[in-house]
């Protein structure tokens, strides 16, 4: 797991799980934010956060609140 200083990221579970009901990989979710397949992987899995123009689009497409996905670099794990 990566930690950023000394705060450790948790992945976006519910994003996983939204992505799962819809099919949707992680490859098709990256081409419509713009960024590479591997951007996103290291967002979704909690090792970079993502940016807030992110964090709006992907609340106006999948539904999720900002909170369910504001959980991603924002929490600390045990």
């Amino acid at each position: 797991m990566a930690a950023i200083g000394k705060k450790k990221l948790a992945p976006c579970v519910a994003l996983k799980a939204w992505r799962a009901r819809y099919g949707l990989t992680q490859k098709a979710l990256a081409e419509e934010l713009g960024i590479s397949p591997k951007a996103y992987n290291f967002k979704e899995n909690g090792l970079v956060s993502f940016l807030e123009n992110e964090i709006n689009y992907l609340v106006k497409r999948t539904g999720l609140t900002y909170e369910e996905l504001l959980i991603n670099g924002r929490k600390e794990r045990g």
